[in-house]
Parts: structure tokens; sequence; C-alpha cells
């Protein structure tokens, strides 16, 4: 019979190709029949990776299948059942699904778990944990889960959003329940506040400052928190977004503080 693992050039395999589209009857068949879970394609994504990235599907120009996120997550238990690592680490970047990609992490080094902290999807998170993921994963660049979550290489207008309460969740698993660091920075000199204003998550980075989070940094470049509320292009495709009320909220807790806004 024909050899269930059979990769192409880029190794993708077929357990691989079935759910990166979504085809999950095809994907169970091949687990039944075989198929090993772990192997990864060129850039390191395992079958267990892609699941968690289409139930966390970014904007699309290509279609993407409209999948319930149960579906989804049957899917992931499935492969964790079968043997999937949880801890593979990527080594490229996952193709984009249309011509214009915000993001401005590739995430390379990163794992399956970083991927489920990336949009906060609690659930994974922590089934993830239960099969043993590694929590304390750093990609290339330095991003940890917890600067991940709160907007390291966020995808303006592209990033699946989950809501207040699951992130809310996520942060107290990442902070008060593993003691992440929340001043921890990439190697960018990001750090998680710094993402939070980026995205303009308000309640994101009030939750950091009352957890320690400090106003007074700067990033690589020198540019401190106000800079990045007024706007900052991450990347070279993607014009300055300006977060106004985040803005107004950081002034707010820099006063409370007694930062000197002319400092930053």
């Amino acid at each position: 019979g024909a050899d269930v693992d059979q990769a192409g050039a880029d190794n993708t395999s077929p357990l691989l190709i079935a759910v990166v589209n979504g085809h999950y009857d095809l994907a169970s068949m091949l687990i039944e029949r075989g198929a090993d879970p772990n192997v990864a394609d060129a850039n390191g994504r395992t079958p267990l990776y892609a699941a968690i990235d289409l139930r966390n599907v970014q904007w699309s120009q290509a279609p993407a299948p409209e999948l319930p996120q149960a579906t989804h997550l049957k899917m992931i238990e499935k492969l964790l059942d079968a043997g999937a690592d949880p801890s593979i680490k990527m080594t490229g970047m996952v193709g984009h699904r249309g011509s214009f990609d915000m993001r401005w992490s590739d995430l390379k080094g990163g794992t399956a778990f970083s991927r489920s902290a990336w949009n906060g999807d609690i659930e994974v998170m922590r089934l993830l944990l239960d099969r043993g993921a590694d929590p304390n994963v750093v990609t290339e660049k330095g991003e940890t889960p917890l600067l991940l979550l709160a907007g390291a290489g966020w995808p303006l207008g592209q990033g699946y959003i989950r809501s207040e309460q699951e992130i809310t969740a996520a942060l107290d698993l990442l902070v008060e329940e593993l003691g992440m660091d929340v001043n921890a920075a990439t190697t960018e000199g990001v750090t998680p506040v710094i993402g939070a204003i980026f995205k303009g998550d308000n309640f994101v980075v009030q939750y950091l400052v009352d957890h320690g989070a400090r106003l007074d940094v700067k990033d690589a470049k020198g540019r401190g928190v106000l800079a990045w509320a007024q706007g900052i292009a991450a990347n070279e495709g993607q014009p300055p977004r300006p977060q106004p009320e985040t803005e107004k909220l950081v002034r707010e807790l820099m006063a409370k503080q007694g930062i000197a806004i002319a400092s930053l």
C-alpha cells in the first residue's frame, strides 16, 4: 500500500496537507492508518501547529475552512492522543494566506504553545500544558508566550481576536500561575506592555502595569511607550497606527507613577 507519510519536496506530509486545509475526516483516517503526527515541513510546522494555527486563523484572501472551534479542538486532541509532540520548534515562517502580510514576528524557535499563546487560546494552552508542553519556550527574537499574548508581532487588522475574558484567563495562567516576567524584552527591546500598547488593548496594559510592568522602558531604537501609543510602523508594509485611547491611559498611569512625560 501507499506510504501514509510520503512527503513532498518541502517535507509536507499528507497529514499536514489534510490539516492545513481543514480536511479533518481525512486527517483522522490517516492517523488511524498510522500517519506520524510529528513529521514537520521545511519550516518546522507540524500537523498540531497547523491545527492550532487554523483554529486561530489570521485574515485570509485565500479561502479558509469555516469550522467550529470545537471541531478544531477535537482534531488537536486527536493529534495529541496519537503522540504529537507539542514542543517541536518552528524553523521558518508559515506562509501567509494573502498577499499583504502585517505580521512582524516569524515565530522561529516557537512551538505550538507559542502559537496558542499569541491568540490567547486559553483552552488549547491548558490542553498543551496538560500534555507536557514547555511553557518557557522563547523564539529566536526573544518572544516569550507572554510577549506574544500581549501583542509582540501582532498583525493589526489581520489577527483572530479572542474575548477579553479569554485573554485575561491566559494572562492569569502565564503571569500568576507560571510566573512569567512582565518586563521581559525581545531582541528588539519590545516588552509585553509595549506589545499591548501597539495592539491597543487597554485592559492588557492595565493588567500588566498592575502586575509590575514598567512604563519607563525603551525599545532597541530608543522609542518609549508614548511613541508606541502614538503609532509605530512595526514592519515595512505597515503604516503607523496611533492608539489615542491607549495613549491617554498610558499618560494617566505614568502620572500615577511619577514618570516624567518629557523623558519618554
